[in-house]
């Protein structure tokens, strides 16, 4: 997770296929809403989504360096440890989630 490229080749293995999924899960809602006002209206709320899920991404990214550090300070060990917790049960939700539509 520290090493050189690895947030490169996670945003094209997760965070586009992930923007790509939610576009595709929200299409109904915005065609029936946002499309009947305009189509230009109904390709910018797309382009919006992408933009949304890509920064949600680079924070989920910037989080998960910051819980899981290089080097492990032990003073530190129980707040890192919820923090951890914390990023596990998010990841585990998203993929339960995506999981399910896909298999359904």
């Amino acid at each position: 997770m520290h090493a050189a490229f690895v947030y490169d080749i996670g945003l094209f293995l997760f965070g586009l296929p992930a923007a790509i999924y939610l576009c595709w899960r929200l299409s109904k809602f915005i065609e029936a809403n946002v499309g009947v006002i305009s189509p230009f209206i109904s390709s910018a709320t797309y382009i919006y989504i992408v933009f949304l899920v890509l920064i949600g991404y680079r924070v989920l990214f910037g989080y998960t360096k910051w819980a899981f550090p290089i080097v492990e300070l032990t003073s530190n060990e129980s707040r890192s440890k919820r923090h951890r917790t914390f990023w596990v049960a998010i990841l585990v939700s998203l993929l339960a989630s995506a999981m399910y539509d896909l298999l359904r």
